[in-house]
């Protein structure tokens, strides 16, 4: 399992038979110290997981908070289906 926690959100990869999953849970809107799901998703390969997640986190928190970096360009693609 692979692991990133700030003050603000604590993101995790896993894998499991199909590939790997991987979640967001929210710390700043946390509810008694449990993380508030914001988002997951399932892949089948690990570097898709991890892009899932700097994206969200990079749209998810103002960039003064310092994770834009991490998100690059994906903090501000947006895909209109």
């Amino acid at each position: 399992m692979w692991l990133w926690q700030t003050r603000h959100f604590v993101a995790k990869i896993g894998n499991e038979a199909a590939g790997f999953y991987w979640t967001v849970g929210d710390l700043v809107a946390a509810n008694g110290g449990r993380p508030r799901p914001l988002t997951d998703g399932r892949t089948s390969d690990f570097a898709s997981a991890e892009r899932e997640l700097r994206e969200t986190i990079g749209k998810s928190y103002p960039a003064v908070l310092g994770y834009r970096p991490y998100a690059g360009p994906l903090a501000t693609t947006f895909r209109a289906s």
